[in-house]
């Protein structure tokens, strides 16, 4: 729309620019509160998650396999949940299958097992979301399927459906607190990595899935953080 010489966006589009820098503040603050109060087991899996993306940069993809694995073996042991700790053993799994040139049954099994576990968390403490959050999560994991290769679309629908869940339960009003505030956005961040795990299966060339497989890396470490941090404190 253009008003007075100036271009505006609508105002659902400006509502849902400042609920994301919102709920990324929210992320940013919980993440700084998380690490004042974390064991160095905590320190430990971020400094390993961060050095997998920095692997894939540095063109060493099996030790960076092996650092992104690491980070929720770490996590893992930090936490004295035994669900987390499932989940988190199971997202070890799944970034291990992900290296495979394509998906398998385990792999998918265990990313389904990795999500699924966040997502009953998540709903155990009340979340559910409003219709306009799952229909959001649901275009995005459409489009997902969509764009997925013939030998990745299962995988993609399975697995996907998991992460869209947990993005949609984790942002539902009711974790608006201080003390789960990095939930929203990490399991958003968790979503966007899922995605660009699709773009890695579709070839975009060596530079650009350097690229892929580093914020992958990154995003995950992060978002699980936030996400076993905010279960952990709910």
């Amino acid at each position: 729309m253009v008003a007075s010489g100036r271009i505006t966006l609508p105002r659902s589009l400006r509502r849902a620019g400042a609920d994301f820098s919102q709920r990324s503040r929210e992320g940013a603050h919980a993440a700084w509160r998380g690490l004042q109060r974390a064991p160095l087991s905590r320190w430990a899996a971020l400094a390993c998650g961060e050095s997998a993306a920095w692997a894939h940069v540095l063109g060493a993809p099996r030790l960076a396999r092996g650092l992104h694995a690491g980070s929720y073996v770490l996590l893992a042991c930090s936490t004295p949940r035994p669900d987390l700790k499932l989940s988190l053993a199971a997202g070890a799994v799944g970034t291990l299958a992900k290296s495979a040139p394509a998906p398998s049954a385990w792999g998918t099994t265990a990313l389904i097992v990795h999500h699924g576990v966040l997502a009953a968390a998540l709903a155990r403490l009340g979340a559910g979301n409003t219709a306009s959050g799952w229909g959001l999560r649901a275009g995005a994991w459409a489009t997902g399927v969509l764009a997925a290769g013939r030998g990745h679309r299962q995988a993609t629908a399975l697995a996907g459906a998991a992460a869209a869940a947990t993005s949609a339960l984790a942002g539902d009003a009711c974790l608006r607190r201080p003390q789960t505030w990095g939930a929203s956005h990490g399991a958003n961040l968790l979503l966007a990595a899922e995605a660009a795990t699709l773009a890695r299966s579709l070839r975009p060339g060596r530079l650009v899935g350097t690229g892929l497989a580093a914020g992958e890396a990154a995003t995950t470490t992060v978002g699980t953080y936030l996400l076993v941090d905010a279960l952990e404190h709910a």
